[in-house]
């Protein structure tokens, strides 16, 4: 399960239901996984084979909808299963 916690880039994802869009750099991680430059935002897509390293893309997320994608600059879309913000993982104590 991912979570969210009040970072700048929650900010920016918690007002994207007004706004409908985020635009990030992002990198492929993994298969079907991305991740933002900085490795603090995961998105995780349904079969999505897109290359990517340091690619400008467009996050459409709004929490638990079903509408969710990541639009690349050469215009394909994915469609986004889940994200992950590791900011969130980590508490005060320094966990």
């Amino acid at each position: 399960m991912f979570v969210f916690a009040m970072s700048p880039l929650f900010s920016a994802l918690s007002y994207a239901a007004d706004e409908d869009i985020v635009r990030i750099l992002i990198k492929k991680y993994g298969r079907d996984t991305y991740t933002s430059m900085d490795d603090l935002l995961y998105i995780r897509t349904s079969n999505c084979l897109e290359p990517a390293y340091s690619e400008n893309a467009v996050l459409f997320y709004i929490p638990y909808s079903d509408d969710n994608k990541l639009q690349f600059s050469n215009q394909v879309e994915c469609k986004v299963l889940e994200v992950y913000d590791r900011g969130a993982h980590y508490s005060r104590e320094g966990r």
